[in-house]
């Protein structure tokens, strides 16, 4: 039995539209959120201190050579404006309760 497609060309081409449509509003959103807009540099503003609560020891080589240095590149790219401050095994918050303390 062979089954027959009808307007088969058509149905490609109806794909072909549906992605050229869909890559247009994809373009046309990325260009969106690269508009410019005038940056302030921060200097009137407050810093920003985060915590992190996490549940490794602080001898963890995820907090030893992640989480610090992590932190510290954080801390150097915005020239001080955001700090974040490590709270290893479970000091902050124990292990169960840290995403109920975020949300």
């Amino acid at each position: 039995m062979k089954v027959r497609f009808r307007n088969r060309e058509r149905g490609l081409a109806g794909f072909k539209k549906a992605g050229v449509l869909g890559l247009a509003v994809l373009l046309l959103l990325s260009f969106c959120g690269c508009s410019s807009s005038p940056q302030t540099q921060g200097a009137g503003q407050a810093a920003v201190e985060l915590k992190l609560a996490h549940f490794f020891p602080g001898t963890h080589p995820a907090e030893m050579e992640l989480i610090q240095p992590w932190a510290n590149a954080i801390e150097e790219a915005t020239n001080g404006q955001v700090k974040i401050t490590s709270y290893p095994n479970q000091t902050l918050l124990q292990a169960d309760a840290i995403y109920d303390g975020v949300v």
